[in-house]
């Protein structure tokens, strides 16, 4: 099977999750699948990067990050696969590409609106206020910005667990 024919059964499997959470994240607008149901008896259709952003996506729930925040990291990651696909000429997965990294790709991310990216490259810091993140989503954790609360992630973990599972 190709790997831009996978289905939300498969992945649920895969990530080890009920398939309602993925489900609620794609109905959220957190993922956009490849191929889009057509009416009963059709099956979204999903790529290694849906993937990746799911597992990605699940961490951050995880956490207790509202979808609206989730939604603009994942928007992010791929941000940042666009980029590195034009700087690298390389047509790789989100997967491979931080799983592959000689050095560990890191998230921090400040909340509720700073995203400081450690990669190979060197360090991307993104800021999220222009993204008009809604006020109730900022107070979220009762964590001022300017304390230096955050979290962080190892985006090169998550992508390594998923190519063991992958193969």
């Amino acid at each position: 099977m190709k790997a831009s024919e996978l289905t939300l059964g498969q992945i649920a499997e895969m990530l080890d999750q009920p398939q309602h959470r993925l489900v609620h994240l794609c109905e959220k607008g957190v993922v956009e699948p490849v191929k889009d149901a057509k009416g009963r008896g059709t099956v979204r259709r999903f790529d290694l990067d849906n993937v990746y952003c799911l597992a990605v996506a699940l961490e951050l729930q995880r956490w207790g990050l509202q979808v609206v925040l989730i939604r603009r990291f994942v928007g992010m990651l791929l941000f940042l696969g666009q980029h590195y696909r034009k700087k690298s000429g390389e047509d790789t997965d989100l997967i491979r590409m931080f799983a592959d990294q000689e050095k560990e790709c890191c998230v921090t991310w400040f909340l509720p609106s700073k995203l400081l990216f450690d990669t190979t490259d060197g360090r991307m810091s993104v800021d999220l206020t222009e993204e008009n993140i809604p006020l109730k989503s900022k107070r979220q954790f009762g964590w001022p910005a300017e304390s230096g609360s955050g979290l962080m992630l190892n985006l090169t973990r998550i992508a390594g667990d998923l190519r063991d599972r992958i193969g």
